[in-house]
């Protein structure tokens, strides 16, 4: 089953036995905006839902449906792995914070390469 945004929050508000009037003050989201977002009809950015999910004190990984999947499979790396996908769309990043930065120090330094050509360039004009 894959689980939506709003059918956490439905599920959460009735465990507070709370109003969605109250729920959608708690969790800071104007009230017609929130009913939306419980039946589903309509999203919200994955900041706010880090925002709820650390209100609430509640994984963010219950709100992800079943085709995101965030894992720390090298803990003295730092390394961590995240799969997001559905059907016909699907990215996949794995990798350490010292990998990601041994890459953009190439980068960088490709980048560095290519101005000191444009700047002889400029200078022989």
């Amino acid at each position: 089953m894959k689980m939506r945004v709003g059918d956490k929050l439905l599920e959460i508000r009735k465990e507070k036995n709370m109003s969605q009037s109250e729920f959608s003050h708690l969790v800071d989201i104007p009230s017609s905006t929130y009913s939306r977002v419980e039946t589903n009809q309509s999203s919200l950015e994955i900041d706010k839902v880090i925002e709820i999910a650390n209100k609430l004190d509640v994984p963010i990984q219950e709100f992800l449906p079943e085709t995101i999947n965030i894992s720390n499979t090298d803990n003295e790396n730092q390394s961590i792995g995240a799969f997001f996908g559905n059907q016909t769309h699907h990215h996949y990043y794995y990798g350490s914070d010292t990998d990601i930065l041994k890459e953009k120090d190439k980068e960088i330094q490709m980048l560095k390469g290519k101005l000191a050509i444009l700047e002889e360039k400029l200078q022989g004009k």
